[in-house]
């Protein structure tokens, strides 16, 4: 069986991962999010791997503390 064991995603704005996608990698594997901004609305699965979600200073976004939000939705796994 194939898959991805990692993932690393690193953007200048907003980072959104939408109710309808299901994100699940091997397990032992690992996810790196990197954004101004992250929105977790759908499922990110790592079993026995790690899940590494990080806002940031990026390029054009400011200073203001507001604009580096970590949302996580009810109901996501």
């Amino acid at each position: 069986r194939g898959g991805f064991t990692r993932i690393a995603a690193h953007a200048n704005g907003a980072v959104t991962i939408p109710e309808d996608v299901s994100i699940r990698l091997a397990p032992g594997g690992s996810i790196a999010v990197r954004g101004r901004s992250i929105d977790v609305a759908g499922d990110v699965i790592v079993p026995a791997g790690t899940i590494d979600l990080q806002t940031r200073e990026t390029l054009g976004s400011g200073t203001d503390p507001a604009a580096f939000a970590l949302t996580v939705r009810a109901g996501v796994t």
